[in-house]
């Protein structure tokens, strides 16, 4: 007697069909076509088990190298800080598991994949995961809002000495329950703080937690600020401990910050304004201090710089981002405040121009080294750098090159100016014109280095301006040697070298006192450099 039976439907996937008993198939017949189906079913198992898949070149890596990509591309994600960033999310890394299972057990095998967690791009079962997934391992979490995000506080009580970096993107509102959350986390080491909107009468986001720093970790030394309005008076007391401040959008008091922050190295203020008041005398940063950044489009961004007293010990980055035609004045603050840090026992030994194009306007770097070593072949960071924005049709050579008055240049030994020529073509000019040797003499340079790379298929006029640059140059060391100032090593490009070669027979309308007086310009130097193919030849 036949067994009763029921027809199995498989679903058509990975190759199956669904096995129906057909009117002539005994039942013998049947159950060896549903056991070949079986076989079948119990093949694509072990395929997806084993992870054989020759057209995917990634799952013959190791899983070690697996993991390494994985953290580059989730460490790749930017953080969250704008509502522009909020519009364009990139796809979570983690949506890999759902390749293969191979990924998924690399992915769910690897701690330190999961110890980056963000309410974005996780959900509150996702991060409770996170938590048990990372096992021991030190925790990133960032967190939008906190105030709707109750059930994630629970989290907190029980893994909170786990978490080392929080950023928080809030609102005035979330005031009190950030205090709580930051009571809970005993081994914080870095704290940002983003503050979306700024009311009008300067409400403090972090009023509360900061106005009881017994309740903050004592391990915080990397604190990140930005669109909190003012920080209040008590809240300077949470920098005892820090050691690299960030703060932008925010009024500082300078003065109140070096009371407090004696432990600080590093200092970077963006687009951040002087709390109101008066301060008699210039004011002198920690000694442990010894990087201060600053940038912004407006000069007053630039007036706590105006009370802080120069120092040989900080390195001081100054960058203007105001379009061109809007920088005059916070260009000229720039300028006054790098005056104070370039003179009498602060002259540098070292300076160095580098204008590039980023398509829109020129991009202008200007950088100094108060120690120059003629023998070194790779200098350290810069003493001093200088970032501003120029337009490169402006007629006014001042609003390009920034022009320091001479005591700036009065230890200078060494200058480098580099540009593409299809990029500032006039660098070379517009500096020897507005650094004349009447007006910035200069007595102790003593190496000069012209890099003005040409593309001549790009640019048909590079190469007349390169013959202007050449003249410009070429006067200006024979006044510098006439002075008995001339310059020791002078290094070029080939195609400058071969212009300069060619004068003075190669002028439209060449003259006899031209002639007379006018030497080899190899004269008007001890050594020359010739870089080609940026391999450097002696000649």
């Amino acid at each position: 007697m036949e067994c009763a039976h029921r027809d199995v439907a498989i679903r058509p996937r990975d190759g199956l069909h669904p096995t129906k008993r057909s009117e002539g198939d005994d039942l013998d017949s049947y159950r060896a076509k549903l056991l070949q189906e079986i076989e079948r079913l119990q093949g694509s198992l072990a395929l997806a088990l084993d992870l054989y898949n020759s057209k995917a070149p990634l799952l013959s890596l190791p899983d070690e190298l697996l993991v390494e990509i994985f953290l580059y591309v989730r460490d790749s994600a930017p953080l969250v800080e704008s509502e522009f960033d909020l519009q364009n999310l990139p796809t979570p890394w983690y949506t890999s598991v759902t390749v293969c299972r191979r990924l998924r057990r690399v992915v769910l095998s690897s701690a330190a994949l999961h110890t980056r967690l963000s309410t974005l791009t996780h959900s509150y079962a996702s991060i409770k995961r996170g938590f048990l997934l990372s096992k021991s391992l030190p925790v990133t979490l960032e967190v939008h809002y906190p105030s709707r995000n109750t059930r994630l506080f629970d989290l907190l009580v029980r893994h909170g000495h786990r978490v080392h970096t929080l950023h928080v993107r809030g609102s005035p509102d979330c005031s009190k329950v950030l205090s709580d959350w930051l009571s809970r986390l005993p081994s914080l080491r870095s704290l940002h703080l983003f503050r979306r909107t700024l009311p009008p009468d300067f409400l403090f986001l972090l009023e509360d937690p900061l106005s009881a720093p017994s309740k903050l970790s004592p391990h915080l030394s990397i604190f990140k600020l930005n669109g909190v309005g003012m920080v209040p008076v008590s809240g300077y007391k949470i920098l005892c401990n820090v050691t690299e401040l960030s703060i932008s959008n925010t009024m500082l008091s300078i003065l109140i910050l070096s009371q407090h922050a004696k432990s600080l190295s590093k200092l970077s203020m963006t687009n951040v304004r002087c709390v109101p008041g008066v301060i008699d005398e210039t004011i002198t940063l920690p000694s442990s201090l010894q990087v201060l950044e600053c940038t912004g489009v407006r000069a007053e961004h630039f007036d706590l710089l105006s009370f802080v007293t120069p120092s040989a010990h900080i390195r001081l980055k100054l960058s203007c981002t105001a379009p061109p035609k809007y920088s005059y004045e916070a260009r000229g603050k720039c300028e006054t405040i790098l005056t104070r840090w370039t003179n009498e026992t602060l002259a540098p030994s070292a300076a160095e121009l580098r204008v590039s194009d980023n398509t829109i306007a020129l991009d202008v770097h200007l950088s100094f080294h108060r120690h120059f070593d003629d023998t070194e072949t790779a200098r350290g960071a810069a003493d001093i750098e200088y970032h501003f924005y120029a337009d490169e049709h402006d007629t006014l050579l001042h609003n390009i090159i920034p022009c320091l008055p001479s005591p700036s240049y009065e230890r200078l030994v060494s200058l480098t100016l580099s540009a593409e020529m299809d990029t500032y073509s006039n660098l070379v000019e517009h500096w020897l014109k507005t650094h004349s040797i009447s007006r910035h003499p200069m007595p102790c340079l003593r190496h000069l280095c012209i890099d003005t790379p040409v593309n001549f298929a790009s640019d048909s006029d590079s190469e007349a301006q390169m013959f202007f640059n050449m003249m410009e140059l070429r006067g200006w060391l024979a006044k510098r040697l006439s002075a008995r100032r001339g310059v020791q090593t002078l290094s070029i490009p080939a195609h400058s070298a071969v212009m300069l070669d060619g004068f003075p027979l190669d002028l439209d309308v060449p003259t006899d006192a031209m002639l007379d007086t006018w030497l080899p310009w190899r004269t008007y130097v001890q050594d020359v450099i010739i870089t080609e193919d940026d391999r450097p030849l002696l000649h």
